[in-house]
């Protein structure tokens, strides 16, 4: 028989680890922008504020991270003000 607290820990752990990883797919979608395909696209002005939206909220601020049970205190990754000036 399965231990059900056992095999909680393990798929907990699966996903900490899955979610360290890998990056979700709005955020994978918006950081397309780096490659020529997006601004050959006809409506690229659409949506690249969106994709640029995204990539500030995901990059630019300060975060914390649960690993291994461990809470780490992740600085941001990007300078917004730098970005917003490019």
């Amino acid at each position: 028989m399965c231990d059900v607290d056992a095999l909680a820990r393990v798929i907990e752990t699966l996903i900490q680890k899955l979610e360290t990883r890998f990056l979700d797919h709005g955020v994978m979608d918006a950081l397309g922008i780096v490659y020529p395909q997006h601004w050959l696209q006809v409506d690229y002005e659409t949506f690249s504020p969106k994709h640029f939206a995204v990539i500030k909220i995901t990059f630019y601020s300060n975060k914390t991270q649960l690993l291994d049970g461990v809470e780490t205190f992740v600085l941001e990754v990007f300078n917004v003000s730098d970005l917003d000036s490019q």
